[in-house]
């Protein structure tokens, strides 16, 4: 087992050594696979990050493995080790040639490359990550500009100073319930992402609609938050999406376990949402009362020009990456300057620019709408033609019909060649942008959606 220890990384070699106690605190003979997997998912926080920003369930992940433990297993020549864990170790160590085995090498190669496991159910469930970073290094990098590649620009003041005052409130008060609201599309989860590392604290995600994560809460993670809770740190939970008459109104459901969640929870919780009707006093006062807690509401200041700047600019290299795609600098400056007419949210605003992007795409790729509809028309009659020659029948003057769908085409194509001689028939600027938004105000006044490029 040393030789193998000596082969893992640092937080691996701990989680082997913690399912060892185990093993030898129940009595077990052999280290499995399974005893290997739950350790690593309990002591190894980047491991967990990584899964959730994957979505994976990690309580779902943990019965999974728990499901899959044998009864009786067999003991190889390593010691403790049993003869599926050193398997699995003996194929990433083939495989790789680092100096240490990481987290990253060891579960890729266990969803991948070890055919005596494929038949797992935990496998099935770890299929789910699509790409496994290198290294835990890469991954940190990577997660410290965001987790879903678009880093969080905070360029306003009192955007960050709404950012301060939660952090210091959550870090230091573990009976804090927020709720921090805005407009939607007004910004609050991506503002979200800039607060969370200010806290110090852990922090889990909670969807109390979805009965399956409350239950998952309520009964998985008991041991877990029995053990924050000796130790003095309980997580943050946000509920992001739910208004405090939302949640009221799920906490009072009737055979909902909510209720006993959120009354046993001991860390701060913070609600996002937007104010889609006033929350009545007698329903905050209720809900109060509910969680043995004060409710104190923040509102997100307006997202001001700098701001709305600083976000498209972030979002520039994931649009123009997504769509193959350029955008000009003037495009840019038209969208904040129009941003009154999306209600100065930045959702609304990036929801605009991505349709424009993906219009254009599309335009690149076949061509205006008239002009595919007429080459359509021209192989639909130049098929008549070969039929009618075929059967030595007639179907009128066809050449004169062709030649005229032709010129027709051509003049529809004149647009998606004047651009691409220019070298902008992938550059979005002002003009692609200025369509998209009348297609959207005709749709919106017609109560349809019919747009012309």
């Amino acid at each position: 087992m040393e030789d193998w220890q000596g082969c893992l990384a640092p937080q691996c070699q701990n989680a082997l050594a913690n399912a060892r106690a185990l093993v030898l605190q129940r009595g077990g003979a052999a280290i499995t696979v399974e005893d290997f997997l739950l350790a690593l998912l309990d002591s190894c926080h980047s491991l967990s990050r990584f899964l959730t920003t994957c979505s994976i369930d990690l309580d779902e992940l943990t019965r999974t493995v728990q499901c899959e433990q044998p009864i009786v297993t067999g003991v190889s020549a390593e010691g403790l080790l049993s003869s599926q864990l050193v398997h699995w170790f003996a194929r990433a160590r083939e495989l790789n040639n680092a100096p240490w085995l990481d987290w990253p090498v060891l579960l890729q190669t266990l969803t991948h490359k070890t055919e005596r496991l494929q038949e797992k159910a935990y496998v099935a469930v770890l299929e789910r990550v699509s790409t496994w970073p290198p290294s835990v290094d890469e991954l940190t990098i990577k997660a410290a500009s965001n987790a879903a590649g678009v880093p969080m620009v905070m360029a306003q003041v009192d955007w960050i100073e709404l950012a301060h005052t939660v952090a210091v409130e959550i870090s230091t008060n573990p009976a804090t319930l927020l709720w921090v609201k805005g407009p939607r599309g007004g910004g609050k989860t991506r503002w979200l992402e800039s607060v969370l590392p200010l806290l110090g604290i852990d922090y889990k995600r909670l969807n109390l609609r979805c009965e399956s994560d409350v239950l998952t809460v309520a009964e998985g993670a008991r041991h877990r938050l029995r053990s924050l809770q000796h130790c003095g740190g309980w997580p943050l939970l946000v509920m992001d999406g739910l208004a405090p008459q939302d949640l009221l109104q799920l906490v009072g459901r009737p055979g909902s376990v909510v209720g006993d969640v959120l009354a046993a929870w001991g860390g701060p919780m913070l609600l996002l949402a937007d104010e889609r009707m006033k929350a009545k006093v007698q329903h905050v006062d209720q809900l109060q009362l509910c969680l043995g807690r004060s409710l104190t509401s923040m509102m997100l200041p307006p997202c001001g020009a700098g701001q709305l700047h600083a976000i498209l600019v972030a979002h520039q290299p994931a649009i123009e990456r997504q769509w193959n795609i350029e955008l000009e600098p003037a495009a840019i400056d038209f969208a904040v300057a129009q941003r009154h007419r999306f209600e100065c949210c930045p959702g609304k605003l990036l929801v605009w620019f991505k349709r424009a992007a993906a219009r254009l795409n599309l335009f690149a790729l076949r061509g205006s709408s008239e002009s595919v509809a007429l080459a359509a028309q021209i192989q639909t009659l130049e098929c008549q033609r070969l039929v009618a020659h075929a059967r030595q029948s007639s179907i009128g003057e066809p050449d004169l019909a062709l030649e005229k769908l032709v010129w027709q085409q051509q003049v529809a194509a004149g647009e998606w060649h004047q651009r691409n001689a220019r070298g902008s028939l992938r550059k979005l600027g002002v003009a692609d942008l200025q369509a998209e938004l009348n297609g959207r105000l005709a749709a919106n006044s017609a109560g349809g959606h019919t747009v012309h490029h």
